[in-house]
């Protein structure tokens, strides 16, 4: 499901149509055959409840944005991208960047969060590995298979963020463990501030908003 929220900063100062897109898939595994239920704590309400969060504080703005945003909630991720392929294959509207938020809470602090690409290819990659590093996180390079690979393979600027766990001890997903009583709220709190950073910074770049011209 998604919905459309329009919102806005005040130093906005021209009316351009631009759409940031920003979403997470909300499914987990759920139950197994023989009933055994997978609760899917980290994997991903901890992402669904970020980005709630993060809708939630820029819908608060006194005025409205010149530009929609568009925030999504996704299912079919663990069966393969069933949503995800669906969304970016029909958007609503023309797509201009996109940020997917997979995952977080898996031990106590906040260490590093992949980004979904390898390398650093387009103007929204570097953006997000500057801010994640300037509130001291490692960015680990690594692409994988959460839905932000299907907006990849569209062409649309992309990043899929998630926490990366670096202790043994971190609470294992796709498992019975991946529960309320093992979340951490640390990485929570601080993936937060990291989107809330990275969305403000998003839409004043130059890079964002001649793509948006493009779109017009």
């Amino acid at each position: 499901m998604y919905f459309l929220a329009r919102m806005s900063w005040d130093f906005f100062q021209e009316s351009i149509r631009i759409v940031p897109y920003y979403y997470v898939p909300y499914d987990h595994l759920g139950d197994d055959p023989d009933g055994l239920r997978f609760p899917g704590t980290i994997d991903n309400a901890s992402g669904v409840a970020v980005i709630l969060e993060v809708a939630r504080l820029l819908a608060k703005s006194e005025y409205g944005l010149p530009f929609n945003v568009l925030v999504a909630f996704l299912t079919g991720e663990e069966s393969g991208l069933w949503g995800s392929k669906q969304l970016a294959s029909n958007p609503p509207m023309p797509l201009t960047a996109v940020v997917n938020l997979d995952c977080l809470g898996f031990e106590t602090e906040l260490h590093a969060l992949r980004i979904g690409h390898q390398a650093s290819g387009d103007w929204l990659t570097e953006l997000a590995s500057s801010v994640i590093k300037n509130h001291g996180v490692d960015v680990r390079w690594l692409a994988g298979g959460d839905d932000s690979v299907a907006f990849i393979q569209k062409g649309i600027p992309t990043i899929g963020l998630g926490q990366k766990p670096t202790l043994p001890e971190s609470t294992s997903i796709h498992t019975v463990n991946d529960s309320p009583d093992n979340l951490h709220l640390k990485p929570i709190e601080k993936g937060y501030a990291i989107v809330c950073d990275l969305v403000y910074k998003l839409v004043n770049s130059p890079h964002f908003l001649d793509q948006e011209n493009k779109n017009i």
